[in-house]
């Protein structure tokens, strides 16, 4: 019996065949024909299931052509889902949609597993949330779980302002401004803010060129480092996963790397 796997996210929901390089459907997570501007899933969490259920109707029924009561469903539920949510979830698998089997399991388990791993911090960033959990053995430690609202959408606003002051004028639309940052954002290679980068091009909306200096393609990705940029509390993404490695190892001691063995640094 095939198996399918629902990766959601606040940016794009996924389709595909467990086995499969890559998926056979794309959603944006907002504005699917004939919904208006329905959002099922906000910072990771789905908060509309009337729509969450239209969307990944369109999906298994438009995408990937399959009847749901001849296969498995798996779908992604984030490590900060509530009990209830993942209660809707399952109950809407069986109930709604029929599937003879379904599992959830967190992103970041999935993400280690695909670099061929069992032990190790995930770092996430994805269009509302960005986060560190540590996952052992295949089991992420709920603990060790590190927050952040930088995550796309606002590098794609944050852009929007710099290349709209670069090109003199107001902000650039959003769509332009993540199209932008997706193929010329860079990161600095150190503190100093120094990159080795160059400046780039990049075509606006209304046909116009503008070059983008190296310092601006490294200030686009700044916020994710510091916060404090776009007025957020709290650190940045190395912030993020001392602190994640902190949690864990508060005890004084990490388990082990191998099973059945406690003790040893991990």
């Amino acid at each position: 019996m095939p198996c399918v796997v629902i990766d959601n996210g606040s940016g794009f929901i996924k389709s595909g065949f467990a086995g499969e390089e890559q998926p056979r459907g794309v959603l944006p997570a907002r504005g699917l024909a004939g919904m208006g501007d329905a959002q099922p899933i906000t910072r990771g969490i789905v908060q509309d299931w009337d729509a969450m259920e239209a969307y990944w109707d369109h999906a298994l029924t438009n995408q990937l052509g399959i009847d749901t009561e001849e296969c498995n469903l798996f779908v992604t539920s984030p490590l900060f889902d509530t009990k209830v949510n993942k209660e809707r979830l399952m109950q809407t698998l069986f109930e709604t949609f029929a599937a003879p089997g379904a599992y959830t399991a967190a992103p970041a388990v999935l993400e280690l597993y695909a670099a061929g791993r069992e032990n190790g911090v995930i770092v996430g960033c994805g269009a509302e949330c960005t986060y560190a959990v540590l996952v052992h053995e295949g089991l992420p430690d709920p603990r060790t779980q590190q927050r952040s609202n930088i995550a796309g959408d606002a590098l794609s606003a944050w852009t929007a302002e710099l290349l709209g002051k670069s090109a003199g004028g107001a902000p650039l639309p959003l769509s332009a401004a993540a199209k932008a940052k997706e193929i010329l954002g860079a990161v600095a290679s150190d503190s100093t803010g120094r990159t080795t980068c160059s400046a780039g091009a990049f075509e606006l909306p209304d046909g116009k060129k503008l070059t983008v200096s190296a310092a601006t393609r490294v200030a686009m990705a700044e916020p994710l480092f510091d916060p404090s940029m776009l007025g957020q509390a709290g650190g940045g993404l190395a912030q993020l996963v001392a602190e994640c490695i902190r949690q864990r190892d508060r005890d004084g001691v990490l388990e082990s790397t191998e099973h059945g063995k406690d003790g040893t640094p991990l």
